[in-house]
């Protein structure tokens, strides 16, 4: 379930793509010209999505799932 759609992201992803996997994100943030997508889940912690100007993903960090039993 989320666990595989986390780690069915990969470079190059539209939003579109990432929003249709994850869902909406808990928050979002803009650095510089990259757009930070950030989730957050009840014992477990949470995962980021990053963006580049174009709407492409450039890189992500995957919640800590070895937590989830």
């Amino acid at each position: 379930p989320v666990r595989d759609d986390w780690h069915q992201i990969s470079r190059g992803m539209t939003t579109q793509v990432v929003e249709g996997l994850l869902g909406r994100p808990h928050r979002t943030m803009t650095v510089n010209t990259q757009t930070v997508w950030y989730y957050s889940y009840p014992d477990v912690g949470g995962g980021s999505v990053v963006f580049a100007q174009d709407g492409s993903v450039v890189d992500w960090q995957t919640p800590p799932f070895n937590t989830w039993w």
